[in-house]
């Protein structure tokens, strides 16, 4: 079971999830930075409207309207030229009247939107976190291998082997025996450097701590890689595709991401199914107000929660409370036993 755990890949700062409101408003800013079919980075014309319509609803004058208006200048302006092209989402959190100005990009798209508050607004950024499991795209042919890693930050590319003395085996048109040796050779062959693929995703594995295996490239080579691999590390392969060894990060990316997100899901669902499996007990707790006592109190080892089935206050309450004392966070959608429940189950240190 992947243990999923916000704290530490987030590293959110202090300073957000114990921020304690005054006069001047938090903005949350979440981008979905993926170039449309146009060519363009549409979510910047969202963000301006929106921050526009809650630029309308505020006083003309005061310390809020006057940091607000900083901020609404200094994100556009980020975003129109400083923000990461590569990034598929970004979060920003502003608050000019109290210096707070924490940007993080993604590797995961996230629904463009924006929250002022009192608070900042940590659910997206948690959520489109949780979606980003750690994944090793081992992209094979007969020759040579990449090693990408997808998670929250983006993908990055290492060189994995590459078969330089394949060049050194000829094909011989003699036929017969000669052609039955020099299919030999390059059965070898295949089967070598597939030992020397698997040997290098389980290292790349371990060192990386990633959750899961995704194999790319040929059938002729991807079937003998699977094979070499462990056991343990076999049944972390998700998927195994068709794509071609010179694709670029951005194709491999696009091609990976949807099976990376569809295990996210699988795994917080088999873990919030572990927790409400637990309730009933003294080993878990369903009730709303004894769940948030608990957290209150640091003994909540792991929390799932339907961010659906409560409002966003309470869901951010939650969050806020988890990261405080460290707690496992689970974060489902549309899940219906849990819903029934309340939206929230907790198990107890």
């Amino acid at each position: 079971m992947t243990t999923l755990r916000i704290e530490p890949q987030l590293a959110i700062p202090e300073t957000l999830i114990h921020w304690e409101p005054t006069e001047h408003p938090v903005i949350s800013c979440y981008v979905d930075w993926r170039v449309s079919g146009r060519g363009l980075h549409e979510a910047q014309t969202i963000v301006r409207k929106e921050l526009h319509t809650t630029q309308g609803q505020l006083a003309e004058r005061g310390a809020a309207r006057e940091s607000f208006d900083a901020d609404f200048d200094r994100l556009l302006n980020y975003l129109e030229n400083d923000a990461d092209r590569t990034a598929r989402g970004i979060a920003i959190y502003a608050c000019h009247g109290r210096n707070l100005w924490w940007i993080v990009t993604l590797g995961v798209p996230l629904p463009t939107q924006t929250h002022t508050g009192v608070r900042p607004r940590l659910l997206p950024l948690a959520e489109a976190t949780q979606e980003a499991v750690r994944t090793l795209v081992a992209l094979v042919d007969t020759n040579e291998a990449r090693l990408i890693r997808l998670d929250r930050g983006g993908k990055h590319e290492a060189p994995g082997p590459h078969r330089d003395h394949w060049k050194n085996v000829h094909h011989s048109n003699l036929g017969g025996w000669s052609q039955a040796n020099y299919q030999r050779s390059v059965d070898t062959m295949i089967d070598r450097f597939a030992r020397d693929v698997a040997e290098t995703i389980g290292d790349h594995t371990a060192a990386e701590h990633l959750d899961h295996i995704a194999l790319a490239g040929d059938l002729v080579i991807t079937a003998p890689v699977l094979s070499a691999l462990n056991p343990q590390l076999r049944d972390r392969v998700d998927t195994i595709e068709r794509i071609d060894i010179r694709a670029s990060l951005d194709e491999v990316a696009e091609r990976i991401w949807p099976q990376v997100r569809g295990n996210a899901e699988r795994d917080r669902d088999a873990e919030a199914q572990r927790l409400l499996d637990l309730a009933g007990t003294e080993r878990a707790l369903t009730d709303p107000t004894l769940v948030r006592e608990q957290l209150e109190a640091g003994r909540v080892d792991s929390l799932a929660l339907d961010p659906q089935a409560m409002d966003d206050d309470s869901a951010e309450l939650l969050i806020r409370e988890a990261l405080t004392h460290r707690s496992r966070l689970i974060i489902t959608r549309g899940n219906q036993p849990l819903a029934e429940l309340g939206g929230l189950v907790a198990s107890l240190r």
